[in-house]
């Protein structure tokens, strides 16, 4: 089973967007902040839901890692992938949680 990597400020969305962490200012992997649950997008709102663990947290909020966790709606929903913009992307060194 593949591990599932950190997935951080700027990387991408399946809908296109770009991540921006709010919610956490301590962690970082390869000089980004790693997403933590609830982080929006780009394209506002389309917080991030850890669907893939929730035992490994960041001041209290789990993490994300491209597993694809998945995420509540952003503004542009109904348009392609915007009802759950999931991360497209993840670290390719940094990991957390256990693959499928």
């Amino acid at each position: 089973m593949a591990a599932k990597g950190a997935h951080t400020q700027t990387m991408k969305r399946i809908c296109g967007a770009s991540t921006v962490v709010q919610n956490q200012s301590t962690v970082k992997v390869h000089g980004q902040l790693w997403a933590v649950r609830m982080t929006y997008n780009d394209h506002q709102f389309g917080g991030l839901i850890n669907t893939s663990g929730d035992s490994v947290k960041i001041e209290g909020k789990p993490v994300i890692v491209h597993g694809p966790d998945h995420a509540y709606p952003d503004a542009l929903c109904p348009w392609d992938h915007h009802c759950d913009p999931a991360t497209a992307q993840g670290s390719d060194s940094v990991f957390a949680y256990k693959g499928s």
